[in-house]
């Protein structure tokens, strides 16, 4: 549920990616078009980790998220 309301809401949601993940610019938050497989391959490229520790990162920030979205 939470991955679908961050890829409909990517543009008002680039400020909370781009609090968590700092080294991501625009153009490659665009390219990531809200898909969850992209942005966890971006995050592997550009923090220079493996896909474990990527999706350990990606579903530590869905669950702020949906904290965030909840309260």
């Amino acid at each position: 549920m939470i991955w679908n309301h961050i890829k409909v809401n990517l543009k008002d949601s680039i400020n909370n990616i781009k609090e968590q993940w700092i080294w991501f610019v625009d153009d490659q938050i665009d390219v990531i078009e809200g898909k969850r497989n992209h942005f966890c391959g971006k995050t592997q490229i550009i923090y220079a980790i493996d896909n474990d520790e990527a999706e350990k990162r990606l579903a530590e920030w869905q669950k702020l998220q949906r904290e965030k979205f909840l309260s």
